[in-house]
């Protein structure tokens, strides 16, 4: 086989596969290039209590279910606002009630599919799983975010979100893996940020090897001058 043409089929395969690799990714910072110019939601245009499935633009948030698998409620507060990065209003797995346990499931879904979801999380001592499905319940991603590992104090916090370069994403579900000693795991949620279309600027990784693959194919070219 000409050696230009194998020079030519190695570069398009590893191109195929970083593509492949880049079409779906884990994000854990609001900074990431996947959610450039993306909408954010901070709750603060929402009134303050318990609710069930609001609606705020294209995003629904509040669907839930509690420790026992029944439908349940969450509540958007301020009660740990300024704590591990929640700001004024925060949407929160309690049910507003001390004698009922807290949701266990938090879904956030989008009226059109995203490219890019993202959000913060706080004052999480249990693991809990982050789920991204497409529009026809599809799985596709999964990802467990470690708790503080104690049934006591704020627990801790961070930004977990994920990234579909197809635009696919139509919900995403936050579950908690335990139940803290049976008490369930009370978490806060704030600044939903979620992107339609998917960021512009090509991934470091995918160009590098363009680059790669377009000089190995000069040097094949020279060699065979």
């Amino acid at each position: 086989m000409n050696k230009r043409l194998t020079q030519s089929a190695l570069c398009l395969s590893i191109l195929a596969a970083a593509a492949s690799t880049q079409a779906q990714s884990w994000i854990t910072s609001a900074s990431s290039p996947a959610l450039t110019g993306a909408t954010i939601e901070g709750f603060e245009s929402v009134t303050p209590g318990i609710i069930y499935d609001t609606v705020s633009g294209p995003l629904t948030f509040g669907d839930a279910t509690d420790m026992y698998g029944a439908n349940s409620d969450v509540t958007i507060t301020d009660t740990y606002a300024g704590t591990q990065g929640l700001s004024g209003l925060y949407l929160s797995n309690d049910q507003g009630d001390d004698t009922i346990a807290p949701s266990t499931t938090v879904q956030l879904t989008f009226a059109s599919p995203q490219s890019a979801i993202g959000f913060l999380y706080a004052l999480q001592n249990d693991n809990w799983t982050f789920n991204a499905y497409n529009t026809s319940g599809t799985l596709l991603g999964t990802h467990v975010v470690t708790g503080s590992g104690s049934g006591s104090g704020d627990g801790i916090g961070g930004f977990i979100g994920f990234s579909e370069s197809s635009a696919l994403i139509s919900y995403v579900t936050y579950s908690e893996n335990g139940t803290e000693g049976g008490n369930g795991d009370y978490i806060g949620i704030d600044n939903v940020t979620y992107r339609a279309t998917p960021a512009p600027t090509p991934e470091p990784t995918t160009l590098a090897l363009a680059g790669l693959g377009v000089a190995s194919l000069l040097i094949a070219r020279r060699k065979q001058a």
